[in-house]
């Protein structure tokens, strides 16, 4: 994986913009995925980001780079604290519900919307795409509104 990978899906939380990214990237044949992410990570980590693999699926790897003190920061207020701890989230530990959300992201079926929460939108439009689903929304940018649209396009610029 190149550098221009991370730079074109990741942008806006290496600029510390956003709270995380989540992207799909095709394991090249005799790729380590998790060796790759790994070295990432030994740059990562001194610049308070981190990547991991959230799923491997015929040879495409999801990963989420972050900002865990971000991440750690949207996750404790309390209607995300709330939210995840009605969905079976361990919203006292980071890490925990980094694993739960990578176990949802791994089994069959409907993708975990809540997801959101973990690359930084805002909470009521993950609660108001869970509620009301795409009809429903105000605008749609970046992602879906259910809130503040003028807030949300001003993120999106």
């Amino acid at each position: 994986m190149s550098e221009f990978n991370i730079i074109n899906n990741c942008s806006p939380t290496l600029a510390g913009l956003k709270t995380g990214n989540i992207f799909n990237y095709e394991i090249k044949e005799g790729e380590d995925i998790y060796a790759i992410v790994q070295s990432f990570n030994s740059i990562f980590l001194q610049k308070g980001l981190k990547m991991i693999v959230l799923r491997v699926k015929d040879r495409v790897a999801m990963l989420y780079l972050y900002r865990p003190t971000q991440l750690w920061r949207d996750i404790n207020r309390s209607e995300a604290k709330g939210l995840l701890d009605d969905m079976g989230y361990p919203s006292s530990n980071m890490d925990g519900c980094i694993e739960e959300l990578a176990r949802r992201v791994n089994i069959k079926g409907e993708f975990p919307h809540e997801i959101g929460l973990f690359i930084g939108y805002p909470i009521e439009d993950v609660v108001g795409f869970m509620e009301k689903g795409a009809d429903g929304s105000k605008y749609c940018g970046a992602w879906r509104v259910y809130g503040d649209v003028d807030k949300a396009k001003k993120i999106f610029a």
